[in-house]
């Protein structure tokens, strides 16, 4: 009997620890990190000064202008082989002055190369066709496709100027529209300096510097003789320079 009263006693333990185990929470799973967002910023600059949209300033030829809106889109962001982001698409005026944002750690883009423009086969394939958070998906590109061409709009560069030397009178209106495969350029920031502005957030910023539109390795676009583009035929000599210029002024410095 005794035997059998100190089996039942063990069976219960066994059975009372079983069930304080199966009742007991299971651990949570730790929180991961979160992402490390890098975000490029976009500054214009002119003859060295920082300026913004509506500031007044001259040309080289005395003309005085106002930039109202810049507008870019760049595809195929990378660092040598490792992919950062497939496409971006800053509108200055309408959201901010973020070039392109993505998740990376800092050390691993330090350089970026990428198309100011975007890349074939992509720039002639129908819009729907992107993913619809793409920024090439059309409602997210808006205006920045072609309505009446299979392809997007790479750059839109506008303002207002007057072709008279030292007028405050700016009446007259200046419109860089172009796209087209032909006039797709390419950027690539060097020895980018990420600076850490949050937990798991950088920044760092790229320059577009407006004197090396107007006078730059493509040549010089005089606004009072070459005020308008939308990349036509017609327009291949000012489309050519416009774009080499416009490459060679978006840089770190």
């Amino acid at each position: 009997m005794n035997n059998f009263l100190q089996f039942r006693h063990i069976l219960l333990l066994v059975f009372g620890s079983l069930l304080l185990s199966s009742c007991k929470p299971e651990e949570p799973n730790p929180e991961p990190d979160p992402q490390t967002t890098l975000e490029m910023k976009f500054q214009m600059v002119y003859n060295g000064e920082n300026v913004t949209l509506d500031q007044s300033l001259t040309t080289p030829e005395g003309y005085p202008f106002q930039v109202k809106e810049v507008k870019i889109i760049c595809s195929q962001i990378k660092n040598n082989e490792l992919s950062f982001l497939d496409a971006s698409k800053m509108d200055l005026s309408a959201s901010g002055n973020t070039l392109f944002k993505g998740i990376g750690l800092p050390d691993n883009f330090k350089n970026l190369q990428g198309a100011i423009g975007v890349v074939e086969p992509w720039n002639n394939a129908d819009p729907v066709s992107f993913p619809i958070n793409s920024p090439l998906y059309l409602s997210n590109v808006n205006d920045m496709h072609w309505g009446w061409n299979p392809g997007y709009i790479f750059y839109k560069f506008e303002g207002v100027f007057s072709p008279n030397v030292g007028s405050s009178s700016l009446t007259e209106i200046f419109t860089f529209h172009i796209g087209f495969n032909q006039y797709r350029k390419f950027f690539n920031f060097e020895n980018i300096q990420w600076t850490k502005v949050a937990d798991y957030k950088y920044e760092a910023t790229v320059f577009l510097h407006i004197d090396d539109i107007f006078n730059g390795p493509g040549g010089t676009v005089d606004l009072a003789i070459e005020p308008f583009t939308h990349a036509t035929p017609d327009k291949v000599e000012l489309n050519e320079k416009f774009t080499t210029n416009f490459a060679h002024a978006l840089r770190i410095q």
